[in-house]
Parts: C-alpha cells; sequence; structure tokens
C-alpha cells in the first residue's frame, strides 16, 4: 500500500548548550522545514518532541492538521535546560508518540528526525535500534562538537540520513536536502506486515536473551552466595 502518508516527528535538544538564541533559530528552521510537506489527515502529520535530561512532548501527530498551527505551535515553545539524555528520549519517543491513541496511522511511514548539539550522556544505540525495528526511519542531524558514531547509531541510513553542522546559522543549508530525503519516503508508504512482524520477532529474540542472561547470573551468585555461606559455617566452627 503506497498511501504517500508521513508521520514525522522532530525530536529536538534543549539542553543546556543549546543557547535561547540558538533555540529560536532551531524554531525559524523548523517552521521553514515543516513548510516544505503537504499537511492533513490524508497527508503529513507532525509531532514535536523536545530534551534535555527528560524528555518533553511538545504536540502528538494528531494534534493539528493544519499547517498555520503548527507554524504557531512551534513558535510557542520555551527553550528549558538540563544535560543530553539522546536515548532515553529516543526511547520515550517510539513508546509514547508513536501509538494510535496519539495519531499513528497504519498505512503510514514513521519518520523521525533527531537534532542534537553534544555527546549523549546515555547510550543511545539500543533505544536507536528498537526504533527502528519498530519500523521508524532515523534521521540524525549534530550541530558542533557531536560523536560521529553516535549519529551514525541513530540513523537508519549512516551513510545518507546523517547531518554535521559547525553551527546552529548552518541549518538552513541542509534544509532542502533534509526535505528532498523525507520526501523520497513518502511513495514508500508503511512498513510491510512482513517487516513489522520480522520486528517484533528480532525485538522478542532481544527481549529472550536478555532474560535468560540475567537468569544465568542469578543462578551464579545464588550458587556463589550458598557456597559462601557454607565456608562462613565451617570457619565459624573452626574457631568454636
Amino acid at each position: 500500500c503506497n498511501s504517500g502518508k508521513l508521520d514525522l516527528i522532530f525530536l529536538i535538544d534543549e539542553s543546556t548548550s543549546v543557547l535561547e538564541n540558538d533555540f529560536d533559530g532551531i524554531k525559524v528552521w523548523l517552521r521553514n522545514t515543516i513548510s516544505s510537506f503537504p499537511i492533513g489527515e490524508e497527508y503529513t502529520q507532525i509531532g514535536l518532541a523536545t530534551y534535555s535530561d527528560n524528555p518533553r512532548i511538545i504536540f502528538h501527530l494528531n494534534k493539528y492538521h493544519k499547517l498555520d498551527d503548527i507554524r504557531k505551535a512551534v513558535l510557542e515553545v520555551e527553550h528549558t535546560s538540563g544535560g543530553t539524555a539522546t536515548g532515553k528520549a529516543i526511547l520515550y519517543l517510539t513508546n509514547n508518540m508513536f501509538t494510535h491513541e496519539n495519531g499513528v496511522r497504519p498505512n503510514a511511514k514513521r519518520l523521525v528526525v533527531v537534532l542534537t548539539d553534544g555527546k549523549s550522556q546515555d547510550d543511545v544505540i539500543v533505544p536507536s535500534r528498537i526504533a527502528k525495528e519498530s519500523g521508524i526511519v532515523m534521521f540524525a542531524i549534530g550541530v558542533g562538537k557531536v560523536v560521529m558514531g553516535e549519529l551514525r547509531a541513530i540513523a537508519s541510513d549512516p551513510d545518507r540520513y546523517v547531518y554535521k553542522i559547525n553551527d546552529f546559522s548552518a541549518l538552513e543549508s541542509i534544509r532542502r536536502e533534509l526535505s528532498h530525503s523525507i520526501a523520497s519516503l513518502e511513495s514508500q508508504g508503511k512498513t510491510s506486515t512482513k517487516e513489522q512482524g520480522q520486528a517484533g520477532e528480532l525485538q522478542l529474540l532481544e527481549f529472550q536473551k536478555g532474560v535468560q542472561k540475567m537468569m544465568n547470573f542469578l543462578e551464579k551468585l545464588h550458587r556463589t552466595l550458598q557456597i559462601g555461606f557454607k565456608i562462613l559455617q565451617v570457619v565459624r566452627k573452626s574457631r568454636n
């Protein structure tokens, strides 16, 4: 089914290192980028979240269906501050914004554009993998002193969906290329049922492996404690 529908969410770093003027520039860039797409329930839906130490949902995919309303909502976003927990934000977005009740359409392509200006203080590899395995196409934009390895780990295609710029004033220089890359996915429609099933199987397999590792660890710990207890009993008896 090639519906041409996009469910597109922008995840924006608002940590302390992002200055107020830079954040204002991001909002202008967001307004211009969003204006590149046909907005509506049958076309492109836009969601927005920011993050520092914790993620903050600004609006869900089904909140606005008119371009002017989205542009206005973007301008009204206030800048906060804090650390840079990119992985936490990606995982939260995957679990809480890409849901049916928050506007996700079963026949739409799901995309996330992550914009950050620094090294994440947590792991981005596992959250990004979970997002991609759930059918989300990930783009990564790094500004300034970012870690390219993290950007490449976030992006679905490290060679095509990673953008590195020196400062926020250069955001406009990548807007057209980013918009074209996103638009090229529009005709692909939704992720197939087979792909979704494979992604679900992979997630289940990873979970099962994690549980098994934990069980093995607990079993070894239990045996070690038993041995330690027996040694302690022997020592106590020898002292008596």
